[in-house]
């Protein structure tokens, strides 16, 4: 049984419900706004990457300037500091075991750290300009990079030499991915408008996805048979299984230089694969992509579902599903981003910002979840009970009891709390006491002309919802006319008071102006003998009147609008027509990417 119990033969008098004005806000909005934006200190420089470390306790490095600042995954404050580069640094990244990092640089190296001290433990030379993307294998024990160069080079970390060079981009080489389902597969982006999946055991690419700008960031799915483009103001999503280009297309004449270096060039290729979905909901480039994994939102709950999140120049951050590739959350930043990353658990989202803003949110677990771990905890601890005589009872090696509870030991008093019920036990609901409100004791005691003064007495001019479901209710027992009868001019004022708000607002004035007609009716006499009700009505009739007028200009309004909305309705369909003709004229229209 709900709050509205029955008391004997009487029901409470429920306030009045409307559909609400503005739809309310969904499960998934409320997910995203339950994270607190944290106050951290601005970094040097343009933090140009944000990664996330696989494994506990989830710290997270920032890249800017000359250096990565890694933050502690449990505080959200700055714990580290990697400074050994003599330039620029790029694409600081963990391993997935969190013991290294790698990261690139404006003077052509790439350096892997150890995460803990520090350290640097190689310095892998082999670029000639700046490394823009770096990233560990699945293997742990290989690294892709590409840079500036428009060259990209398989290393083996140990060796500190290069086992491949790859340079097919004809322009800067800019993002790097690689396939979770395969440790070989690797995509790259590069600003020829290109990206180029790689299978690291043979020589040439097997794949090429073409789009019509530079590629800022690529992302394979965590099913590795998704690919996830940013280029432009567009993000593309591939389906690999489709397949780009054909591998043979790839295969282009090749300038002397290169074919003694035994690498190919692209030309330019047509490709006639289309993406599945092109998303153009941004304003300017995207320059970030990142797929959340399924997170868990408390004990018992359903996880809350993958998502694709897209970070643009224009300071918004936007949530798409993977199911429809609607937008779900939308977030406002103070500044152009340029990276983004969340934690494994889906419990921070960092963000990073041209001019050094690093944006942390930070989402507490819910109270459920809390209130259920408060109560292991202390079912856990066994304190010291004054006045308790020690055990000689054999413990274990920790000081834990073996054998059954005592009445004496605290544990005893606390059992069961964090016992939950089987799907079999019956549940024995325990009964509430009722408190009548006090126009619901009037009612009970059929004293209406009571009962509505209590209810104006008790509602206000913003929430009127339980004076009109008393109203109603007098309707329904056929009551309301004796109630207005007796009512006295002070009240009857009050009740005009509350007409002159409401009638206006649509969703009262069909029910209440059938009432004014009836005081009108029942109190003339009163009306006319009495100032202050003279004043009520006058100022009654001057918002009715006022009300009409606008309608009346509305109306007119409409008739001005109409015109033109038609006119251009129907301009739309003949341009539209037109369009169509001419494509079946010419035999279709499509560009280097496909996408008509």
């Amino acid at each position: 049984m709900d709050d509205h119990q029955v008391v004997g033969d009487f029901h409470r008098v429920k306030p009045k419900r409307y559909a609400p004005a503005a739809p309310a806000e969904t499960a998934e909005a409320g997910f995203w706004r339950s994270f607190r934006r944290k106050a951290t200190e601005p970094l040097i420089g343009n933090v140009t990457a944000i990664d996330f470390c696989p494994s506990a306790p989830y710290h997270f490095a920032a890249t800017n300037s000359t250096r990565v600042t890694v933050y502690s995954g449990l505080t959200r404050e700055p714990l580290k500091t990697f400074s050994r580069f003599k330039g620029l640094a790029y694409s600081g990244r963990f391993r997935a075991d969190g013991k290294l990092l790698v990261a690139g640089g404006d003077r052509g190296i790439v350096q892997v750290f150890d995460a803990t001290n520090r350290t640097v433990l190689r310095q892998l030379n082999g670029h000639t300009d700046a490394v823009r993307a770096v990233r560990f294998a699945l293997d742990k024990v290989h690294l892709m990079s590409g840079g500036d160069d428009c060259a990209l080079r398989w290393w083996d970390v140990s060796s500190q030499e290069p086992l491949r060079k790859m340079a097919v981009h004809s322009d800067y080489v800019r993002c790097l991915s690689t396939n979770p389902a395969s440790a070989d597969l690797w995509a790259s982006g590069s600003y020829d408008h290109s990206v180029l999946v790689w299978d690291v055991r043979v020589r040439d690419p097997v794949l090429r996805f073409q789009h019509a700008h530079p590629v800022e960031d690529v992302l394979f799915y965590p099913n590795g048979t998704m690919l996830a483009v940013a280029a432009g103001p567009q993000v593309s999503v591939w389906d690999m299984l489709k397949g780009g280009a054909s591998p043979t297309a790839l295969l282009a004449s090749q300038p002397p230089s290169q074919q003694q270096q035994g690498s190919s060039i692209v030309t330019s290729v047509t490709s006639h694969s289309r993406p599945l979905y092109l998303l153009g909901n941004h304003q300017k480039a995207v320059t970030c992509l990142h797929v959340t994994p399924p997170i868990s939102l408390g004990h018992g709950d359903r996880p809350f579902p993958a998502r694709l999140l897209t970070g643009s120049l224009d300071g918004h951050v936007r949530v798409f599903s993977l199911s429809d590739y609607k937008v779900k959350h939308m977030a406002r930043y103070d500044g152009p981003i340029l990276s983004l990353g969340m934690s494994c658990r889906g419990t921070t989202l960092a963000v990073g910002m041209a001019g050094g803003q690093v944006a942390i949110r930070h989402r507490t677990p819910p109270d459920s979840e809390r209130r259920h771990l408060q109560l292991a905890a202390a079912a856990a601890a066994v304190p010291r009970v004054p006045g308790m005589q020690k055990s000689t009872t054999k413990r274990g090696s920790k000081g834990r009891m073996h054998g059954p509870l005592q009445t004496a030991n605290f544990r005893y008093l606390v059992r069961g709390q964090t016992e939950e019920a089987a799907a079999e036990d019956y549940l024995v609901a325990q009964r509430k006491r009722v408190h009548l409100a006090v126009h619901d004791n009037k009612l009970r005691r059929f004293q209406h002309s009571a009962a509505l003064r209590a209810a104006m007495q008790d509602a206000s001019l913003e929430k009127p919802e339980m004076l009109i479901a008393v109203l109603e209710e007098m309707i329904a027992r056929n009551v309301l006319a004796n109630a207005i009868a007796v009512l006295p001019v002070k009240s009857l004022s009050r009740f005009l008071q509350f007409c002159r708000k409401l009638v206006p607002n649509p969703r009262y004035s069909t029910f209440l102006i059938p009432i004014l007609h009836m005081v009108l009716d029942l109190r003339a006499q009163h009306v006319a003998a009495t100032p202050r009700l003279q004043q009520g009505f006058h100022v009654l009739a001057q918002v009715v009147g006022a009300e009409a007028h606008a309608l009346s200009e509305l109306a007119e309004l409409q008739g001005f609008v109409l015109p033109l909305l038609r006119a251009s309705t129907a301009a739309n369909a003949t341009a539209e027509g037109i369009a169509a003709a001419a494509t079946l004229e010419g035999g279709g229209l499509e560009d280097d990417t496909g996408v008509l």
